[in-house]
């Protein structure tokens, strides 16, 4: 319970108590008057009825005094009753008051729940988008690695580094007179493709389609925490065949680099200084 509701209770429990205490004390007072008239009157009719005729004419005048004494008396006493009982209203006033105080802090507790629910919900369904996501995503890289053994790492054969073989050797027949480290690799680049004629570029378009898929998948997801393991994933040979095609081939456009760059999987990474 907040503090300072408790606060505003405890003062209006202290207001109450109080309130009772008044309310016993003038009740009191009141049944006082009322006795003490009632006494007066009952004694005076004593002495009037059991007295001799010269004592009941003076008992007689004090007994009109006494009257208008007495009915003061009952006047006074049903003053303190009507008193008594506008604070007996007070008091319930105050138990309403209290009753507020609760009925808000019940409202506020609801309300404090149904947003506890709303975000036990939330939580509940970023687990679950977040297990689709991992399903995909590992799905996605066993494809990627069945891939690999079907077609790059067949038998004792890794077309990744033969690939990577053939690029260097290349740049050392080709003629470098004239020619700029960018020509020269794409010369180096498109005599390995014509060497290796079963390395496919379409690697490639695999791992950026996994990196597309990273980068367009819900806020929730740390984008790259998964780009990492992918990255992780991938030998220092297949990081360097992603370089030649990413920057050599020409069948790569803009676009299909977008998710490359972003995942920094190159970071580091250059084409040889081949002219010096």
């Amino acid at each position: 319970m907040n503090s300072d509701y408790q606060d505003r209770i405890d003062a209006a429990e202290e207001r109450i108590t109080a309130i009772e205490k008044r309310i016993r004390w003038y009740r009191q007072f009141a049944a006082s008057l009322v006795i003490v008239g009632f006494t007066s009157f009952f004694v005076l009719q004593y002495l009037i009825m059991s007295g001799s005729d010269e004592r009941k004419n003076v008992l007689n005048i004090l007994g009109s005094i006494s009257g208008g004494a007495v009915s003061s008396l009952f006047a006074l006493a049903g003053l303190v009753l009507v008193y008594v009982a506008f604070l007996g209203q007070k008091q319930q006033v105050i138990y309403q008051q209290i009753e507020m105080i609760y009925n808000k802090i019940e409202l506020e507790l609801t309300r404090s729940e149904m947003r506890n629910q709303q975000l036990e919900m939330k939580n509940q369904n970023d687990t679950m988008k977040l297990q689709k996501f991992e399903n995909l995503f590992f799905q996605l890289i066993a494809n990627y690695q069945h891939c690999k053994t079907s077609f790059y790492i067949v038998m004792d054969s890794n077309r990744f580094l033969e690939f990577k073989d053939s690029y260097y050797e290349n740049i050392g027949k080709i003629d470098h007179g004239g020619k700029n480290d960018l020509l020269v690799s794409k010369f180096a680049y498109n005599d390995a493709l014509i060497e290796n004629p079963a390395f496919e570029t379409t690697f490639y378009y695999q791992v950026n389609s996994i990196l597309k898929f990273i980068y367009s998948s819900d806020e929730i997801i740390d984008k790259e925490l998964y780009a990492e393991i992918l990255d992780n994933s991938l030998s220092s040979a297949e990081k360097f065949c992603l370089l030649l095609v990413a920057e050599l081939d020409g069948g790569i456009v803009s676009e299909d680099r977008t998710y490359i760059d972003r995942s920094q999987i190159l970071k580091g990474m250059k084409l040889p200084q081949i002219v010096r």
